[in-house]
């Protein structure tokens, strides 16, 4: 049975960087404490141990960026899967493809991280691996869905200008009597290289779900979700003893050495 540092060793590392963000332009390499947003997953990466840490992106000026801090950009991704529509499975295998075929390198594992989900503590990934037993190809990261249980969610109703439960019932309103929910976050998505050939996604029957912390699921999407990424970030770097943010002290080092850089 292969270690935690040999599943390293045969992972290939993905960041999905295009340039083209609609709801907030540039946002990959928006500057959160003075450094560009992806470049604080390329350091979690680094941290962790792990060696083959590739950005795909549409950008000549994100590619330069990744590469100064410590990701390899060996192309540039092409139009037709860097568009808003375009999914994370077929930029992993355009990936994988590239490595196999060009430089020769096969890897038995893929690991998707999205620079927008940048604070993720540093045994996240040893939690993926360990989770990867048994029948289960793959693994993404999830959060309780709590008050977003669809149990509570309402619709408008035209009609009478009122409203009605989504499930055409009476809503639930106690969480305790309610199975839990999980909703995908963004954080990681893990699996076996054959598999994801096979089934082209990472969500099918051997998917198993890893669910991370509230200050985790963070996803920058907007003005609003950027400023509280980066509010968690500079305690985080201010702070990084509290017990609050114990598992997050890569974040701290790594500030620091980017400052030297």
């Amino acid at each position: 049975m292969l270690s935690i540092e040999d599943k390293l060793k045969q992972t290939l590392v993905v960041i999905p960087a295009r340039s083209g963000s609609k709801g907030l332009p540039g946002k990959n390499i928006m500057p959160i404490l003075d450094v560009p947003l992806m470049s604080w997953t390329i350091y979690f990466a680094k941290a962790v141990g792990l060696s083959t840490i590739v950005v795909s992106t549409d950008s000549e000026i994100f590619a330069y960026l990744a590469r100064r801090y410590g990701a390899e950009t060996p192309f540039l991704r092409p139009p037709h899967l860097s568009g808003d529509d375009v999914e994370s499975a077929p930029v992993v295998l355009h990936v994988l493809d590239y490595y196999e075929s060009v430089i020769e390198q096969k890897f038995e594992y893929v690991l998707l991280l999205e620079p927008t989900s940048p604070i993720r503590r540093v045994g996240l990934v040893n939690d993926a691996f360990y989770a990867l037993t048994g029948n289960l190809e793959s693994i993404v990261t999830v959060q309780r869905a709590g008050n977003a249980h669809p149990n509570f969610a309402l619709q408008r109703n035209d009609s009478t200008g009122g409203s009605r439960s989504l499930l055409n019932g009476k809503p639930t309103l106690r969480r305790q009597l309610l199975e839990p929910i999980f909703y995908p976050e963004g954080s990681l998505y893990l699996s076996k290289v054959e598999t994801l050939r096979e089934k082209k996604s990472f969500y099918h029957d051997r998917t198993a779900l890893l669910e991370v912390s509230l200050i985790e699921s963070l996803d920058i999407d907007d003005v609003e979700s950027f400023d509280l990424v980066e509010y968690f970030i500079s305690r985080i770097v201010e702070t990084p003893r509290s017990p609050l943010f114990n598992s997050f002290g890569w974040i701290n080092e790594a500030f620091w050495k980017m400052q030297r850089e």
